[in-house]
């Protein structure tokens, strides 16, 4: 039988070998665009590639964004439905690629609704 402190010291060179095999892998992330600009009357479904190695999450705090899937892990397609904003003016918004190093900032912009025709024309 083996004694205690020969196990823990067996234990303790196992640990240290195999602790020496992890890597620290910085997170990565490619995007295929950085900003987005929409119409304004219509809603719109874009998709946008992602590149990661990591687990991600998506967050924003606009209403009238929607990103499917909010959570996921290295690559993946998603897609951005925009509301129509029946506003004149235009409408900014950002939304966030999350990981435990990462965070990039994907803008977009909505244009206005474009004003009616005035009904005082007789032309």
């Amino acid at each position: 039988m083996k004694t205690p402190w020969k196990i823990t010291t067996t234990l303790l060179i196992a640990a240290f070998i195999c602790g020496g095999c992890i890597k620290n892998v910085k997170e990565k992330l490619i995007v295929s665009r950085y900003s987005i600009e929409a119409d304004a009357v219509q809603s719109m479904s874009i998709t946008m590639r992602l590149e990661a190695n990591f687990v991600w999450t998506i967050e924003t705090t606009a209403t009238w964004l929607n990103v499917s899937p909010q959570k996921s892990s290295g690559d993946c397609t998603i897609e951005i439905f925009v509301s129509p904003n029946t506003s004149l003016e235009p409408r900014h918004a950002s939304f966030f690629i999350r990981g435990e190093e990462t965070n990039v900032e994907i803008k977009v912009t909505q244009k206005g609704e474009a004003p009616a025709g005035n009904s005082n024309d007789t032309g």
